[in-house]
């Protein structure tokens, strides 16, 4: 089974990038989206992600994953967290979580 592991900084994320016009995402359905994560947050420690060598809007999600005991972090940014190292869980783009190798 799948649970997603979200902080407070992962969402405030995932809403501003689903407002952005480009996506022409009706409000009603951000809403709906913001609503039904707001369920699942985990308090991440603020500082928590000052604290990793990547980029900050990709460091949130770093954090996320370390304090929620994550299995593996889903990003299409793999090459912003190619720093890493000795993390407890597995770095992998949507493909290869989607079609995983024997």
């Amino acid at each position: 089974s799948i649970a997603p592991v979200v902080s407070r900084a992962m969402l405030e994320e995932y809403i501003s990038v689903l407002s952005r016009p480009v996506f022409k995402i009706p409000a009603g359905e951000i809403a709906a989206i913001k609503e039904f994560f707001e369920g699942l947050v985990i308090e991440v420690p603020e500082k928590a992600a000052d604290k990793i060598d990547a980029p900050a809007d990709d460091a949130v999600f770093v954090a996320a994953a370390r304090h929620g005991a994550a299995h593996c972090l889903i990003t299409g940014n793999r090459k912003h967290l190619a720093k890493l190292k000795g993390e407890r869980f597995l770095i992998l783009s949507p493909e290869e979580f989607l079609n995983p190798k024997p």
